[in-house]
């Protein structure tokens, strides 16, 4: 199959603290398997964007998004449902 770009864009109803970072959890395989990205590129008032996210053609994608305080890093796989308990 051919490989395609995919990005996804996140709209936020409001100003991003400087601590906040947005994180995207994706699965290609109904979540046998995910994978978390930073949405940091600001691409224009209030809407950040992932890097890119290889897919291929025919595949499909389902993803979430959620916010934290202070993280440098994604959470970790075994805390992650913790982080996405309360969301919008």
């Amino acid at each position: 199959m051919q490989n395609s770009k995919l990005y996804i864009d996140v709209t936020l109803s409001k100003i991003k603290s400087q601590e906040e970072k947005i994180w995207i959890r994706w699965t290609k395989d109904n979540w046998n398997t995910s994978y978390i990205t930073e949405a940091l590129n600001n691409i224009s008032n209030n809407v950040y964007r992932t890097n890119e996210i290889s897919i291929s053609i025919g595949e499909t994608l389902f993803f979430y998004v959620f916010t934290t305080l202070n993280l440098t890093s994604p959470p970790d796989d075994s805390d992650i449902d913790l982080f996405s308990i309360n969301y919008d």
